[in-house]
């Protein structure tokens, strides 16, 4: 269940919540770099400059969880803590990469209507990006249509998105 639920049904003596170690669920933006905007590197590494990931872990996720860059949990043998902190927070770098490229149309980013994570981090994120000078527009999909776009490679921009695995 998600944290604010997992909260929730931590003061409820008929629940008992557990923390598992070696279940990994990931928050991730992912890009169509051939699409109009995601198509310049410069912008993908803005893009990955720009986002507050630690505002993601504690306001939407209530601090459960760590914020990076690679989709490995630190205790994997794949994880590298320098590769970590490759995309740390850096507004101003951001903002010269999109300055280098000067105007950038705007980008849809997509995310799963009806998810309260999902919503909330759709909503930092393109306060994130605007910050930097990069426009987007909000594209509410149901799972289905989500699900679609993953497999399929037919989203028109970025996306939010998580994926659970077990290490």
């Amino acid at each position: 269940v998600g944290a604010r639920d997992s909260e929730q049904f931590a003061t409820d003596d008929r629940f008992r919540t557990v923390e598992q170690t070696g279940v990994q669920r990931n928050w991730y933006i992912g890009a169509n770099v051939t699409a109009p905007g995601t198509d310049d590197v410069r912008v993908r590494q803005a893009i990955a400059y720009a986002v507050d990931r630690d505002r993601i872990v504690a306001d939407v996720h209530l601090g459960h969880g760590t914020a990076g860059s690679l989709p490995w949990p630190d205790y994997s043998p794949a994880y590298d803590a320098d590769a970590n902190r490759t995309y740390a927070r850096d507004v101003e770098k951001a903002r010269a990469l999109i300055a280098e490229v000067g105007e950038v149309p705007v980008i849809p980013l997509a995310y799963t209507a009806g998810s309260v994570e999902s919503e909330a981090v759709a909503q930092i994120v393109q306060a994130d990006l605007k910050a930097v000078g990069i426009e987007t527009e909000l594209e509410p999909q149901d799972q289905a249509t989500t699900l679609k776009n993953l497999i399929g490679g037919t989203y028109r921009g970025l996306w939010i998105t998580a994926h659970t695995y077990a290490q």
